[in-house]
Formats: C-alpha cells, sequence, structure tokens
C-alpha cells in the first residue's frame, strides 16, 4: 500500500467518504489538508452530508465538523460561527442556503485557527460553493461527506472520491467483502452508444436491460433467463445482498449510465499489520471462486493511512 500525496488531490475535488460512523473521514480530510499545506498548495474544505456531531455543539444539535485551519485556508461555514473561530476569517461570497446557524459562506483563514463546516445541502448548491473556491485560488478541494451524497461527485467537473476504512481483527472479513464489491462496483463499465466514426459498437434498444430506479431483489424475476447487459444509473442504485449481487453477474453483465469517479480506499489498520491485511485479501481471493474474479479487490486501490490512531480532531 502506498501513501497518499499531493497529486492525489491537486487540480481535483476529492469527497471523503465512509462506510459508517467513526470511519476517520475528518481525519483524513485534515492529513489531506497537511498534505497539501506541505507542498504549498491551496486548499478549501466543505462539509457536505456530514452524519455526525461536534463535540462541543452537541447541545446545539449541529451537523457539522470542528477542524483546524491555517492561514490562507479557504473553508465553508454559517456566519454565526465565524466569531468563534479565532482565525479571523476573511468573508468570500455568500453561499446559497441558511439555517440555524445563520447565512452560508466562504470564508478565508487569516491565521490559525478553528472552523466548524457547514456546507450547502443540494447538488447545485455544493457546485456554486465549490467553484466559488475556484475562483479563490483553491487548487485542491476537499469535502468532508457520507456515503450517501456519492451522486453529488458525478455531478461535478473533476470530482472523485475517496473511502475512509478502519479495520480491525474483528472485522476484517466483513470488511473486505464491503471493500471488494464497491471496487467492483465503481469498476463497472458506461452503457453509452459509441459515437459515429469512433471504434466499438454502439447498443441498441434491444441489447440491454434498463433499470429504472433502484436495483432490489424483488426486481431481479423480471429480468430476462438469456444473458444479455443490465444498466442501471449508478452504483448507489445498486441494493442486491453479496450473493444475488454474484448470481446476477454470472448471467448477466451490469452497466451504468454514470460512472462516480473511485480513488481508492485509505486504510486504517488497528491491531493488524500491513502483512497480515494483504495476507487476509490474498487468502480470500485464492478461495474464491474463479468466475467471480470481478471480486477480487485491486491493490492499485488501497492506501496506507496518513494519519496516526491519535490523530486530534473532533469528530472522526
Amino acid at each position: 500500500m502506498r501513501l497518499l500525496s499531493a497529486a492525489d488531490f491537486q487540480d481535483r475535488v476529492t469527497f471523503i467518504t465512509g462506510p459508517r460512523r467513526a470511519s476517520g473521514k475528518t481525519a483524513l480530510a485534515l492529513a489531506a489538508l497537511a498534505i497539501l499545506r506541505r507542498e504549498g498548495i491551496s486548499a478549501g474544505i466543505l462539509g457536505v452530508g456530514f452524519e455526525g456531531e461536534s463535540k462541543g455543539l452537541a447541545s446545539a444539535g449541529a451537523r457539522s465538523a470542528r477542524i483546524g485551519v491555517e492561514t490562507g485556508d479557504l473553508f465553508a461555514s454559517a456566519s454565526a460561527w465565524l466569531g468563534a473561530s479565532g482565525s479571523e476569517a476573511e468573508i468570500l461570497g455568500i453561499l446559497r442556503g441558511s439555517g440555524a446557524f445563520g447565512t452560508l459562506v466562504l470564508a478565508r483563514a487569516r491565521r490559525p485557527g478553528m472552523a466548524v463546516l457547514v456546507g450547502p445541502d443540494s447538488n447545485e448548491a455544493t457546485a456554486e460553493a465549490i467553484d466559488l473556491m475556484r475562483e479563490e485560488g483553491a487548487k485542491a478541494i476537499l469535502v468532508d461527506g457520507a456515503f450517501g451524497r456519492l451522486t453529488q461527485v458525478a455531478s461535478i467537473e473533476g470530482a472523485r472520491f475517496l473511502q475512509s476504512v478502519i479495520i480491525d481483527r474483528g472485522t476484517v472479513e466483513a470488511s473486505l467483502a464491503s471493500m471488494r464489491r464497491l471496487a467492483m462496483l465503481a469498476a463497472l463499465p458506461l452503457a453509452l452508444p459509441v459515437a459515429a466514426g469512433s471504434r466499438g459498437k454502439a447498443l441498441s434498444a434491444g441489447e440491454f436491460v434498463e433499470i429504472k430506479g433502484p436495483l432490489t431483489a424483488a426486481g431481479l424475476a423480471s429480468l430476462p433467463e438469456e444473458p444479455s447487459r443490465i444498466v442501471i444509473e449508478d452504483l448507489t442504485k445498486v441494493f442486491l445482498e453479496d450473493s444475488a449481487l454474484r448470481s446476477l453477474r454470472l448471467r448477466h453483465e451490469l452497466a451504468v449510465r454514470r460512472r462516480i469517479d473511485f480513488g481508492g480506499f485509505v486504510i486504517a489498520l488497528r491491531g493488524l499489520s500491513i502483512g497480515e491485511f494483504l495476507g487476509a485479501i490474498d487468502a480470500g481471493e485464492k478461495g474464491a471462486d474463479p468466475g467471480l474474479s470481478a471480486f477480487d479487490l485491486p491493490r492499485t486501490l488501497l492506501f496506507a493511512s496518513p494519519y496516526d490512531e491519535g490523530a486530534a480532531c473532533d469528530v472522526a
């Protein structure tokens, strides 16, 4: 497993996701900020769909994360929290949307301090906030978000997502199964007609079955018995148990209308060495059915955690 570098974040928008709460999302976002600062790359950060609560704000019910910012960092917050940040934040623009915490704003830290991330809720408003960060000079933008917001990644130019995963001896098998599933879904081919004059063959309506909405176990009964291409909107629309998904892929080819760019898994190991973790991956793949190789876990998608177990942040 290699370490993340500034090149993994520069000139793109990176959504930091996790399979569940306390999966190290905010710690990873902080580590990414530190990597970019060391290389002198201007960065911006905002929170979208954050599912935790900052310790100091829990009584107010704030859906937010408190992070450390350095001079020059751009961040999205609410006007009510700027005065307490200690960063002498300069307001650069007003963002669409407001709430109990006041008007949403884009700010730049003028000195080191703390910032409370409060981001827009809609795809359109998030895209506008990102555009404003780019206009203000951000060369890398981080979005501390939840898995349920993955559809936003496909709607923003140059965006991708990373998944932060914490694994210990008791969770290694379940974690690897979940990771293999996500890696396979993220790699599904695009089902787009091939342009005239280009290499390849265009798909006709009779060559695929289009699934409108989620792909569920109940919907499998309506699929044809003969092999065909099943087309879904994107990876977030698959709601099948692993056994059903494996059976489906043995009979049919699965493709997506919209690709969501996946950068890989950032792995934090707890009580488990890297050698043991990689050995568990190898053991699982050797014991798998050869016909299910699509569930292998590409090593190019594995990154070692850039932060220590005791990384300082209010929300992980």
